[in-house]
């Protein structure tokens, strides 16, 4: 997880959060062997991503966080149809996806 924060130029934080992940033994300790990486800053993940495409249905749901992004960047939220739009999207990530292309409407 250290090497993948390093990739990312440091960015995000590793949980639990230690001053040193060296001792892995500690780690282990104290997450019962898990360590979570944690990064809000899209511009560093969007690219890696986007390089990298995921091989499962989880490549479906990153593309519709992404359409999801680009809506709350264009602040469609301050409309009806915009709000409507990127609930769609949340229902229909995840479990909520079923079939190909089935879509459900809010």
């Amino acid at each position: 997880m250290l090497a993948i924060k390093n990739y990312f130029s440091g960015s995000g934080y590793l949980d639990p959060k230690l001053e040193d992940y060296s001792d892995l033994d500690a780690v282990r300790g104290l997450s019962r062997g898990n360590v979570e990486y944690y990064n809000s800053k899209t511009s560093s993940f969007i690219p890696f991503l986007d390089k990298f495409t995921l091989l499962t249905r989880k490549q479906l749901d990153y593309l519709d966080f992404k359409k999801f992004l680009a809506l709350k960047e264009a602040k469609a939220y301050r409309t009806e149809e915009g709000l409507k739009e990127m609930e769609n999207i949340i229902i229909n990530m995840n479990t909520g996806r079923s079939g190909k292309s089935r879509r459900k409407s809010v």
